[in-house]
């Protein structure tokens, strides 16, 4: 290799001087390459592309501020200064006099999806915005080049990132300011290393996750280094990129101006007016791999990168002063690594930084490498992007190699802005390279165009990069396809229409596209969520038409109950059609069924052997849901605008969007009564009555709804000593039934779980009242057993709970009487329905069953017509026994002492949970003996029962009203049997 190195070099410094002629030269190296057989080996293919800058976040929005050379430097938009505003007293500014400097600004920072990536609001606000809005960008890049949804999944990919905060631009300083006790949940968020590792940790990627600081070269530095790893093989492909945020650009921030700040804040590249740089925002993302294997794997390809190369300025004049000598080399080096004749190249995206040093600099490193192969003048253009959006710092490299990209695949050169008179200390007539000032068509002496990129770091290390127009996309053979089937799909209504829309407009402006590959890199290439929609068309103008008819028309989603074991069945579908073609439209309607059903479909199978393309479509539209630091949220509970109490369990909005409405609720057993006094085996686990609470107060800020439906529990949740969690409620918009779902996040693994799921409907009109004196008379008064304990004594529980009064049954119903004690009624009040009162008026149902561990399973249906009262009555009728008495239903009725019926609830369902199993669901029974400790109610007439412990010849017997139990302090208490007076008998 040292060796054809050295003979490239020679060749092109002979060519340079004059001594070699040009055609023998390019015989001379096509022979080389030949020889070696590397002539791709060392090629890397660009396969996919996500930036923002500015406002433009899109490929069209993007080459529209680059095609208009539109100026971005603006003020600080009005919602953005007042995120920054909260961080003013870091340096001692009142807001009044707080001026913040011009830029180039994105429109918002603080929008991010964490749904979609199962980020709890409170971790996603606790997150520097540089980690959120890189990692979905990161996410659009893979996803345009056709790999999304799990396809790397385990991959040989690695992660490049160039990143600093030198500058003061850290999030976590201001939530150590008004946040100083979530610290501890933000360190993750907060730390430049994990911009890298959080996307390999989301994605499950195997290769290497670096984060790169060279200061302004950054970024291109992230991507020779990837590039470098692919040649290697050291991974597979590779994600490379940057990101540069101004958090909170004050103007008197005069600490951290470094001297090369520009007088009128805009940054005039190569002008003679030019006396600095501006500032500026934006990220982008590349997917990368080695260009054989995409040509070999048909994939998009935006770009080729020849070659590349790094170096110091070394022992220059100042270690943050430009070196010429230095970057003459980094170009040449490059353009021999990339195996080019520099006179092919036809544009330079500059380093450009603006200032009265830097730019003479970088033009005389340019004329000096040039000089070493061509004597021709102004034959290359050169701008900068600079010019456009200000200096990204470490992410400018990045945003060069953007421009290029979109320059080589529109075949238009950009217009650099602000030349209006060239720098008098550069000689740009007798130089390479010219200023292009306006917008050209990008004419090439011969296929393919070339282009560089220059990224100078004020560390002293240079970048330079040489990309290739890519090739043509590969001929396919065409199998007269009548018929296509288009999945989308989305974690939200909103996203997925949104997406309909993204389609409509990406098709009116590719009537060409072939609509195989369409269906191919959809169906392959993308996540499959629970909002589904699949399209069955025969052409392109079908596809558009059925897609405008979906976009004026609801879409329906999926949860995860309805969700049914129907991979196999589509599979066999599969199967069917590739031996049965002429049935193509038959298969397609069964396996659209099954997919919108929620089987996975094994896409790949579809198009297998039909040598398809990778086209670049549309990616997932993001939730822009606001994620930033709250102080507010994290103090103590204040009296509203009218009057009444924040919700003792309900916390703020932790997000919102136009469909759908997240809540938080932060619980640990030390601070939350609900927790502490509700103990199944050794962990505190969250009744189900809680969620009920919390959903009750959740439809009445959500326009009043006050029904719920098929409420199904899937998982308790449980916190130990010690443990604090975020429970996050997340309720669908809309007029009508709303579904929701309750989900947490692991402490340890770090995995989301779904706790319960169901809708919260409108309300219901019209109730009962119950002739009370009656009912009373019609019951038989059960002996004084109220306070035995529940399910077969493995759920212990606290002083709240000790609210039966009185228990009357009858053969297959029972009414109890119930309130709250003396030191708890006043609770009542702030609640819809007191979780513990609300517990027993409705799991007195469970003490009827037998000794074994029940827990509540699905209610199908709660109507709440008024707030319960600290005392009320329960009527409680059971329906039925499940097959192998594992479950059993009711219906309950609560009521107030005057009899009005506050709310009905519709097939309550238990079931029955093997807690002494191994892999149950807790854990054996291990039964203690301690003092009793005095309970709030002693001296009531409820303290003066027997307590006992009721063993294997006591049980009661199934199906036997007479034996309803309660729990009380941990003890069981029963009128009869073997007894340890004195003792409590806790599990």
């Amino acid at each position: 290799m040292e060796k054809k190195d050295e003979i490239y070099s020679y060749i092109l410094q002979e060519v340079g001087s004059g001594h070699l002629d040009k055609s023998i030269a390019a015989y001379l190296i096509h022979y080389l390459r030949q020889d070696h057989g590397t002539e791709a080996d060392t090629d890397i293919a660009i396969i996919g592309v996500a930036s923002r800058f500015s406002n433009g976040g899109s490929t069209a929005e993007v080459e529209k501020l680059l095609t208009l050379g539109v100026d971005s430097i603006q003020e600080l938009p009005a919602s953005r200064k007042e995120q920054a505003d909260l961080f003013l007293p870091l340096f001692q500014v009142e807001k009044g006099s707080a001026q913040y400097d011009k830029a180039g600004y994105l429109s918002e920072i603080d929008s991010f999806d964490f749904a979609f990536f199962n980020i709890s609001p409170r971790e996603a606000s606790l997150m520097d915005p540089n980690q959120r809005l890189f990692l979905q960008l990161a996410w659009a890049a893979i996803e345009e080049s056709g790999y999304g949804g799990t396809q790397l999944t385990g991959s040989r990919t690695g992660v490049f990132i160039g990143y600093s905060s030198d500058f003061g631009e850290e999030y976590k300083k201001g939530i150590q300011m008004l946040m100083p006790e979530a610290m501890g949940v933000a360190i993750p968020g907060n730390i430049k290393s994990v911009i890298a590792s959080r996307i390999s940790h989301y994605l499950d990627l195997k290769g290497p996750a670096v984060v790169l600081d060279t200061a302004c070269s950054s970024s291109l530095v992230a991507i020779h280094f990837a590039c470098k790893q692919l040649i290697e093989g050291s991974c597979d492909l590779a994600l490379a990129g940057g990101i540069k945020l101004q958090l909170f650009p004050l103007k008197s921030h005069v600490h951290l101006k470094i001297g090369i700040e520009s007088s009128d804040e805009k940054t005039k590249t190569f002008d003679d007016s030019s006396n600095g740089t501006g500032k500026g925002e934006g990220a982008g993302a590349v997917l990368l791999k080695p260009l054989k294997k995409a040509l070999q794997d048909r994939d998009h390809i935006h770009a080729i990168i020849k070659g590349s190369a790094i170096n110091q300025d070394g022992n220059s004049i100042g270690i943050t002063a430009p070196d010429a000598q230095a970057q003459e080399e980094v170009l040449w080096r490059a353009w021999e690594e990339a195996g080019i004749n520099p006179e092919d190249l036809s544009y330079i995206e500059a380093h450009g930084t603006g200032t009265r040093l830097g730019d003479p600099i970088e033009i005389e490193g340019i004329n000096r490498a040039f000089s070493r192969y061509t004597q021709k003048k102004q034959f290359c253009a050169i701008g900068s992007l600079k010019t456009n959006i200000g200096h990204l710092d470490h992410a400018a490299g990045i945003a060069g190699l953007v421009k290029v990209i979109h320059s080589l695949k529109s075949k238009k050169l950009f217009p650099s802005l602000h030349f209006m008179k060239p720098n008098q200390t550069i000689n740009f007539s007798e130089s390479a390279v010219y200023v292009n000032d306006q917008l050209r068509e990008w004419t090439a002496s011969g296929p393919p165009r070339l282009a560089g990129i220059s990224s100078f770091g004020l560390s002293g290390t240079n970048c330079h990069m040489v990309l290739e127009e890519a090739p043509p996309a590969q001929q396919k053979q065409h199998h007269g396809e009548t018929v296509y089937l288009l999945p989308l799909s989305a974690k939200d209504g909103g996203a997925l229409r949104e997406m309909v829309a993204e389609y409509i407009s990406y098709l009116d402006g590719n009537s060409q596209i072939d609509l195989e590959d369409l269906c191919y890199t959809a169906s392959t290439g993308r996540g499959h969520y629970n909002h589904r929609l699949a399209v069955i068309f025969t052409g392109f103008k079908d596809l558009l038409n059925q897609l405008e008819h979906i976009q004026q028309h609801s879409l329906a989603s999926l949860t995860e109950r309805e969700k049914q074991a129907l991979t196999s069945q589509a599979a066999q579908y599969l199967k069917e059609m590739v031996r049965q073609p002429e049935k193509k439209m038959d298969s397609y309607r069964r396996i659209a069924d099954l997919y919108l059903s929620g089987a996975a479909i094994h896409w790949e199978e579809m198009y297998e052997g039909r040598g398809c393309n990778r086209l670049s479509l549309p990616v997932y539209p993001f939730l822009k849901t606001p994620c930033w630091i709250k102080p507010e949220a994290q103090a103590d509970p204040k009296p509203s605008t009218s009057g009444r109490k924040v919700h003792p369990l309900l916390a703020d909005v932790a997000g919102e969007t136009p469909d759908q409405v997240t809540y938080a609720v932060r619980m640990s057993a030390e601070e939350a009564w609900v927790l502490h006094e509700h103990k199944v085996g050794s962990e505190y686990v969250l009744p189900g009555t809680a969620y009920i609470e919390l959903l009750l107060e959740i439809g009445r800020q959500q326009g009043g709804r006050s029904v719920i439906k098929d409420l199904a529990f899937l998982q308790p949740l449980s916190v130990q000593e010690g443990e604090t969690q975020e429970l996050q409620i997340t309720l669908e918009k809309g007029s009508g039934d709303s579904e929701f779902f309750i989900t947490s996040r692991g402490q340890t693994d770090g995995i989301w779980r779904r706790h319960a799921e169901g809708k919260l409907c409108p309300p219901s009109q019209g109730r009962r009242t119950y002739d009370l004196p009656a009912l009373l008379e019609a019951f038989q008064i059960h002996p004084k057993i109220t306070g035995v304990e529940t399910s077969g004594g493995y759920i212990t529980t606290g002083a709240r709970w000790n609210n039966i009064k009185e228990l009357r049954v009858g053969p297959e119903e029972c009414l109890v009487a119930a309130g709250l004690g003396d030191d708890y009624r006043d609770e009542a009040a702030g609640y819809h329905y007191h979780p513990a009162l609300l517990d027993n008026a409705v799991n007195i149902a469970i003490r009827s069953i037998d000794d074994q561990l029940y827990l509540p399973f699905y209610y199908q249906q709660i109507r709440v017509y008024d707030r319960i009262p600290a005392d009320i009555y329960s009527v409680v009728r059971r329906q039925d026994r499940g097959e192998g008495h594992q479950t059993a239903t009711f219906d309950i009725d609560i009521l107030n002492p005057a009899g009005e019926v506050l709310a009905e609830i519709e097939g309550y369902t238990i079931k029955q949970v093997q807690a002494w199993k191994p892999a149950g669901m807790y854990y054996e029974k291990d039964w203690m003996v301690q003092d009793a400790v005095a309970s709030p109610d002693v001296g009531r007439e409820i303290s003066q029962a027997t307590v006992a412990v009721i063993t294997g010849e006591e049980r009661l017997q199934t199906g036997s009203w007479s034996g309803f139990v309660h729990s009380m302090d941990g003890c069981w208490r029963f009128p009869a049997g073997k007894c340890t007076a004195g003792k409590s008998i806790s599990a």
